[in-house]
């Protein structure tokens, strides 16, 4: 990931590209520890909360070759292993985390089409009693 204004290199040349990554990757990991902890909507669905757990579990991993990546010069052999590491584990980490969206939009579609059925029953009552004021307000009333 690329970020659009990379942070420029204090010695001149190529911007470094490294701080954007470690942001990159604290708001992933800010994002990703957020679910479980119910700070953003929590999850009741044990389906879920399971498919959460292996993106947590496959974040961990992938996030020491990360910080290997960061804190090692690129021609040391742990750099280019971390970065290979990085390269084959990305794609399953894209894949559970795409699982993880699904599954938190399925609920949220849940949730939503739970309130407009509600929405639809509160607006049938209020049509009823605004019929029936109407009723009772164009009703002759007998006073004797």
């Amino acid at each position: 990931m690329r970020s659009e204004n990379p942070t420029p290199n204090p010695a001149g040349g190529q911007p470094d590209f490294r701080a954007d990554f470690a942001g990159h990757c604290k708001r992933w990991r800010g994002a990703l520890f957020a679910w479980p902890d119910g700070r953003v909507a929590a999850a009741q669905d044990a389906e879920l909360l399971a498919q959460l757990a292996e993106v947590n579990a496959a974040w961990q991993d992938f996030r020491g070759h990360l910080e290997t990546v960061l804190g090692q010069p690129p021609s040391s052999a742990s750099f280019q292993s971390a970065l290979a590491q990085i390269e084959s584990a990305s794609p399953e980490l894209v894949n559970q985390s795409d699982a993880a969206v699904r599954l938190l939009e399925a609920e949220a579609s849940q949730k939503v089409a739970r309130l407009r059925w509600i929405q639809a029953a509160f607006l049938a009552c209020a049509l009823l009693l605004l019929a029936g004021g109407a009723w009772m307000v164009g009703s002759p009333c007998s006073i004797h």
